[in-house]
């Protein structure tokens, strides 16, 4: 009886854990969505993107170097440090493909508050001891799909800022590239990507687990 009761204690906490963690994430992703826009001097809508590059050169020491706009209306402060570049642009919405790239960014951090509230919504069944619910496996389905598919939606925004940096700079004695995360998969895969494939086999065995669970419940119930 008490090992039943500690458990519930233990679902109580992890429930107001994820329940306090969602309005935070909730909160973060507003604050940091609004601080991406701002008025041009033109009066149109301009959105910040940033990221990270790579550096490579044909000279061996690290050296200083000159930071060149290809579009002299281009704002493009930049931090050097050692051969990781990161950058930062405002680029305007009316151009459709860096829309493209702002709508991807803002769904890839919806879907992570989504997968807080999906697990809200399993310690909260837990809470209430409702330990074997067919919602939970759908739950935990969607969990699985959103870890799979955030870090392809990141990638897709990382080859985007890449492009956009090939296109608007140029650094004297350096071309920019990506580097590969794992040295036998091309560049456009990612250490996260693989991460996320493998998370979702995890999460959904996990799904299984709970499935045989229900199976289990209900040829228990009609025997009884």
């Amino acid at each position: 009886m008490n090992q039943q009761n500690n458990k519930l204690e233990l679902t109580d906490i992890l429930y107001w854990l994820f329940k306090f963690g969602f309005w935070l994430h909730l909160i973060y992703i507003i604050i940091q969505t609004a601080s991406m826009f701002r008025i041009a001097k033109d009066g149109g809508v301009e959105a910040r993107i940033s990221g990270n590059f790579y550096l490579w050169s044909e000279i061996s020491d690290w050296h200083q170097t000159e930071v060149k706009s290809k579009n002299e209306k281009q704002e493009i402060p930049f931090l050097l440090t050692h051969k990781k570049t990161y950058a930062s642009y405002h680029v305007k919405l009316s151009q459709g493909r860096n829309l493209v790239m702002i709508v991807n960014l803002i769904v890839y951090h919806a879907i992570w508050l989504c997968i807080t509230l999906i697990f809200l919504r399993i310690f909260r069944s837990l809470k209430n001891g409702s330990y074997f619910q067919r919602q939970n496996i759908t739950r935990l389905q969607l969990i699985a799909a959103v870890i799979f598919v955030a870090p392809i939606l990141k990638q897709i925004y990382n080859l985007q800022f890449f492009a956009f940096s090939q296109e608007n700079i140029t650094i004297t004695d350096y071309n920019l590239w990506m580097r590969k995360d794992i040295f036998f998969l091309p560049a456009w895969i990612n250490s996260e990507m693989v991460f996320g494939f493998f998370g979702m086999l995890l999460v959904l065995a996990i799904t299984e687990v709970f499935r045989k669970g229900i199976e289990l419940k209900t040829e228990n119930d009609l025997t009884v």
